[in-house]
């Protein structure tokens, strides 16, 4: 169940950032998730 639910979060989390990303290539997101 636990597994199941942040499977779905990722999901959402990779359509929210996938069109940030590409509509602003230095977005500040896309930094932090490099560094980390």
């Amino acid at each position: 169940m636990l597994h199941q639910k942040l499977s779905v979060c990722l999901e959402l989390i990779q359509c929210l950032l996938q069109p940030a990303v590409e509509k602003e290539p230095h977005h500040p997101h896309k930094e932090i998730f490099s560094v980390g």
